[in-house]
């Protein structure tokens, strides 16, 4: 009873912190741990890529690597591969100017 309150709680935080993230994509942004507790809990499933952070940021198991720096030519590459996975969520690591993403299909 307990855990499923607890992770009632992580999924209304998580739910929280996607609205009030400010992003230019159409899609929704998780966190790495976000998206951790999202594939683990079956409201997401990987598409592209993993969660591995490291393994993100090189371009490993289909994560995507991306240079820029303008953020509105960043979200609108990161967009074209949402869609063309098929997904409706993605995961952004940050290493100015270079960012490395994994696309995920969740529940809606």
């Amino acid at each position: 009873m307990v855990r499923t309150i607890n992770l009632l709680l992580v999924l209304a935080f998580i739910s929280f912190s996607c609205m009030t993230t400010a992003s230019l994509s159409k899609y929704s942004q998780y966190t790495v741990s976000q998206a951790k507790l999202l594939v683990d809990t079956g409201e997401c499933e990987l598409v592209s890529g993993g969660l591995n952070p490291n393994q993100i940021k090189i371009g490993w198991y289909g994560s995507r690597t991306y240079e820029t720096t303008k953020l509105s030519e960043l979200y609108k590459a990161i967009d074209t591969y949402v869609e063309l996975d098929n997904a409706n969520a993605f995961v952004l690591i940050e290493n100015y100017p270079k960012y490395a993403f994994t696309t995920l299909k969740c529940t809606e």
